[in-house]
């Protein structure tokens, strides 16, 4: 595939990268069980846990554990909580 994409950027970007993404979503669909549209793809796992962490809405009290054998990157995706809704206290983060 890097070949194709190093011989016509623009015609992989406008016409063919879509459809490959959309066939790797059905694939994966059908392997974990979910619909389709219940399949997204992101840059890499730090930025999927980001978002995921990101976007839920969380309650007075809820509490986050994060492992220490995480990736760095995870701990520091936790600890950005800290800076919007709450206050963390070793591994766990009280909101």
């Amino acid at each position: 595939m890097a070949d194709e994409i190093d011989g016509n950027p623009d015609v992989f970007q406008r016409r063919t990268y879509l459809p490959k993404l959309n066939d790797v979503c059905a694939k994966t669909a059908a392997i974990i069980g979910a619909q389709e549209s219940e399949v997204v793809t992101v840059a890499n796992a730090t930025h999927g846990v980001n978002n995921v962490l990101t976007e839920i809405d969380y309650d007075e009290g809820d509490v986050i554990v994060n492992c220490k054998l995480n990736m760095y990157s995870m701990s520091n995706a936790h600890a950005s909580l800290n800076d919007v809704r709450c206050c963390v206290s070793n591994d766990k983060t009280h909101l």
